[in-house]
């Protein structure tokens, strides 16, 4: 992308990208706010193996989740 913003939001999103590391790699924001559910609770609240609509690739610890913004280059503040 050729152009940048002051902040990008990602909320409930990452979890339903095959490669979210890609994609915040590429984000043309300087600061950005993003939010998952969390893994230790998520599962059994919302996991329903009847929704054929339920595609969610992830589910991130807060380790995880921290880990895959550091890696992808964001400072966690």
């Amino acid at each position: 992308m050729n152009f940048e913003v002051e902040v990008v939001t990602a909320l409930e999103i990452l979890e339903h990208l095959v490669s979210p590391f890609s994609v915040l790699r590429n984000l043309p924001g300087k600061k950005l706010i993003a939010t998952v559910p969390l893994r230790l609770w998520f599962k059994s609240a919302y996991k329903n193996t009847n929704d054929t609509w339920d595609c969610h690739y992830h589910e991130f610890e807060d380790w995880q989740f921290d880990w895959l913004f550091q890696k992808s280059g964001w400072n966690i503040i």
